[in-house]
């Protein structure tokens, strides 16, 4: 986040598929903003976190709607000194995403703008009025209405299940008839670990009586989840960006079963798992036949086996038989035999690719179609 530059909240410039600030003070700096439309995290997820390690891009953030729970917005910020440096770092960044097999939408234009505005009115311009009133309610005010913003940061630390929790909360808010955001924000610490911060913006009339929602959400789910906060007129910039408000960092490693909901696979049952994967194939597109319970031939030159358990010898078998003839991709569910194998010096053959769990939810299934 740039913390000397000076920027005005709605200073930003439109350029095809990339939202400029440029630094109204004499610190020259120029931020960048661009946004993709997913129905999935993976991989874009992993993409980004490499672009994290890389120092590319400063921090991306994920938006997920209560009212569309299986659509995803990833925003992304760099930061250059030019205009044209901002560009190319983004030339650079996006080829890099293209190259990684991400087939998710790059929105422009009128598209990029609304979803950026979105989060705080669809409708809002230099005439809005942003304010508080006397009970610490952060409100927007334009000449139509007035719409209410309640902040809440979500406490995972007594969440035993964090599989589907997205999707739970937002439809159970859904149920509730009321509508907000889940804004999820990664960004690279000190330490090279990546941190994520969590909080849910509640968006409704001024008037509207919401009640004790942090004690009817922690009621439902059984534990102390949700905490309202407060936040400074001068943090709206902060919510705008979808940057960190509040300071509830986790590290991604203790909370990455969050990501798994859209991943519904069975990896304890081999013929329930078998079904997912090939639905999956059929949903992208993806020629394949199936030659029996452990292997599938994909588009003709891709040959897919799936162990619960490797024996290595087995495995030196498939090598001899299939390896001069397809490229081999090789999924081990079980994570002890998946380390045991990588200890073996396979990596002088270039037409095979070890995976395990979450290899395999990284995968992109398009790099099946080239």
């Amino acid at each position: 986040m740039i913390k000397k530059g000076k920027f005005k909240l709605l200073s930003y410039i439109v350029d095809e598929d990339l939202i400029f600030y440029k630094s109204l003070n004499r610190v020259k700096k120029y931020i960048g903003f661009f946004i993709m439309q997913a129905t999935s995290f993976y991989p874009l997820i992993s993409i980004l976190n490499n672009l994290l390690n890389k120092r590319l891009i400063c921090y991306y953030s994920i938006q997920i709607n209560s009212k569309n729970t299986e659509q995803y917005f990833f925003f992304i910020n760099i930061e250059n000194n030019t205009k044209n440096e901002t560009i190319k770092l983004w030339n650079l960044i996006k080829e890099e995403i293209k190259e990684k097999n991400c087939h998710n939408a790059f929105l422009i234009r009128n598209n990029l703008e609304k979803t950026f505005l979105e989060i705080l009115d669809d409708d809002l311009n230099n005439n809005n009025l942003i304010l508080k009133n006397s009970n610490e309610l952060l409100l927007i005010k334009d000449k139509k209405n007035i719409r209410r913003l309640d902040f809440y940061t979500i406490n995972f630390e007594n969440l035993e299940d964090k599989s589907f929790f997205l999707s739970t909360f937002l439809n159970y808010i859904d149920n509730l008839n009321l509508f907000g955001y889940i804004i999820l924000n990664f960004k690279q610490m000190e330490n090279n670990t990546i941190n994520i911060s969590v909080y849910f913006t509640l968006i409704s009339e001024k008037e509207k009586n919401l009640g004790n929602i942090s004690a009817e959400i922690n009621n439902f789910f059984n534990i102390v989840l949700l905490e309202k906060k407060k936040i400074r007129i001068k943090e709206i910039g902060h919510h705008l960006w979808r940057y960190a408000i509040f300071n509830n960092f986790y590290s991604f490693k203790d909370v990455i079963d969050l990501f798994k909901t859209d991943k519904h696979y069975d990896f304890k049952n081999l013929q329930t798992f078998n079904l997912q994967f090939e639905q999956s194939l059929l949903k992208n597109g993806i020629k394949f036949r199936r030659i029996n319970e452990n292997m599938v031939l994909i588009q003709e030159d891709i040959l897919f086996i799936t162990f619960l358990n490797c024996d290595p010898k087995v495995l030196l078998r498939i090598f001899k038989k299939f390896y001069s003839k397809y490229l081999l991709y090789i999924l081990i569910l079980n994570e002890v035999e998946y380390k045991d194998l990588l200890r073996i010096d396979i990596n002088q053959l270039k037409k095979v690719v070890i995976l395990d769990i979450n290899g395999f939810l990284n995968l992109d299934l398009l790099v099946f179609k080239k």
